[in-house]
């Protein structure tokens, strides 16, 4: 791959425009998967699932489950309020408030 000058007066500039994409591209997807690598190493230490103990409470919601055995709730399962499962969902699952609010408010009433 060869780098092409800006384009000349009456040249075709769709070429110059791709070339210039080819070449940050690459560097573009190495800046994220470096800055992601770092994220998840952190979060996966942090994150690790830990299987419920017997005395544990769990809901038959998974995704409450999940979060819960991933320590982004509270690993026992008591004491969980809606704030608490909003910035969990947020946080674990990677959704806005208004997509979780429902479910969070449903996960309570049937646990």
């Amino acid at each position: 791959m060869f780098l092409k000058l800006p384009p000349q007066h009456g040249s075709n500039e769709t070429t110059s425009y791709r070339s210039m994409a080819l070449l940050i591209l690459p560097l573009i997807l190495a800046a994220v998967a470096i800055s992601g690598a770092e994220d998840a190493s952190s979060i996966n230490s942090r994150h690790q699932w830990i299987a419920p103990k017997a005395t544990d409470l769990r809901s038959p919601c998974p995704g409450l489950n999940t979060l819960a055995n991933h320590g982004y709730l509270p690993r026992n399962g008591r004491n969980i309020s809606i704030p608490m499962m909003l910035e969990a969902a947020i946080e674990g699952f990677n959704v806005g408030a208004d997509a979780i609010l429902q479910a969070a408010k449903f996960g309570l009433l049937i646990r």
